[in-house]
């Protein structure tokens, strides 16, 4: 979409620049340009009021600025009513108000009539500031025992889960995926249908809008999103101490390198979750292509092991490029509560959660 100083037409979508905003509106006359609030100077910011969608004339519209008229491109042109319907849709919503200068502004109104979406490169703009600031947010959860698994977003990943057999397993991919879906919205301000969703050749769901890491264990789940590389794993000790109480030390000669042998001499199962959760945040942070955790070498690396009291006790190691400003939270299925750090070391109960 460009944007010219010329002669306005019924149905064109139109703006001013006054000062460092731009004020946009649906041209119908001269006497009747329909936008979502008055022009943001001075004389009208005094008046008391609701801001509502309201016409006004073209002078005041303007303010004495220079207007500009949208000029789309053929895929945006394909895309917009017809201009008889532009003037309908605006004037339909004339006296309505919920105006939100960051998610429902004179901008989203404009786009509104013209495409049916509501859209604001102000708002864009705005969203590429805050989320180009350093961000790694981890969020846990709990698999309720008993769980309905419904339809997610988008719909490949939906049948991959509706496919699982194993009624437990299935649980735990829903429930992490629709914490994913909260993680995108609370750590980036965005929703699912937003994000370019695909699988890669080796089946990873990865998008260009974020990065995010995805694990889930026996009752709980973790989601790691980033805008840097992430890598993120957990386990429950109490299950894997059944599992593996008696396969410490021939898991130890196959996977552990020898420094690691050397870092951790005990021989116990929490050593041994504790290199093999590093080894694969590592390994979904920086590789993704074939885990060989004997060539995975932990000691030295920039990854992150908490003791985490939910259910039964989990061990969860988070990497990435963001990893000095990692945040830990406690997703509750409704909100989102952080934890501290004496709280994620210490292995006590975490946030909503019954001794």
């Amino acid at each position: 979409m460009r944007w010219w100083p010329t002669t306005c037409q019924p149905g064109d979508m139109i703006r001013v620049h006054i000062g460092s905003i731009e004020h946009y509106g649906i041209f119908v006359s001269e006497e009747e340009v329909i936008q979502f609030g008055l022009p943001p100077i001075p004389e009208y910011r005094d008046q008391s009021g609701d801001i509502v969608v309201l016409a006004t004339d073209i002078d005041t519209f303007s303010c004495g600025n220079i207007v500009e008229v949208a000029a789309y491109d053929k895929k945006e042109a394909g895309k917009c009513y017809p201009r008889k319907q532009i003037v309908e849709n605006a004037r339909s919503k004339l006296g309505r108000g919920g105006y939100d200068f960051i998610h429902y502004n004179c901008e989203h109104f404009a786009y509104e009539c013209v495409f049916g979406i509501r859209r604001s490169s102000q708002e864009e703009n705005a969203r590429r500031k805050w989320n180009s600031r350093p961000i790694l947010d981890v969020y846990i959860a709990t698999v309720p025992e008993h769980c309905t698994v419904e339809d997610v977003i988008p719909e490949a990943r939906n049948k991959e889960i509706q496919r699982v057999r194993h009624e437990k397993t299935k649980q735990q991919k829903y429930i992490a995926w629709k914490t994913l879906a909260y993680a995108v919205q609370h750590s980036f301000r965005m929703q699912m249908n937003e994000l370019d969703l695909v699988r890669d050749k080796y089946g990873k769901w990865q998008c260009e809008e974020l990065k995010f890491s995805i694990t889930h264990t026996d009752g709980a789940v973790a989601v790691a999103v980033s805008n840097g590389a992430v890598g993120v794993d957990m386990e429950n000790l109490a299950v894997a101490g059944t599992r593996y109480a008696d396969q410490v030390a021939t898991l130890r000669r196959k996977v552990f390198a020898p420094e690691e042998r050397e870092a951790y001499p005990e021989e116990s199962v929490e050593e041994l979750l504790t290199v093999w959760t590093k080894k694969e945040s590592l390994f979904k942070g920086y590789d993704g292509t074939r885990f060989r955790p004997d060539r995975i070498q932990t000691v030295g690396r920039d990854v992150i092991t908490y003791r985490i009291g939910m259910q039964d006790e989990m061990l969860l190691s988070v990497c990435g490029d963001r990893l000095p400003v990692v945040c830990v939270y406690y997703y509750d299925g409704q909100a989102a509560h952080i934890l501290d750090q004496d709280t994620l070391r210490s292995g006590k109960k975490i946030w909503g959660e019954s001794d």
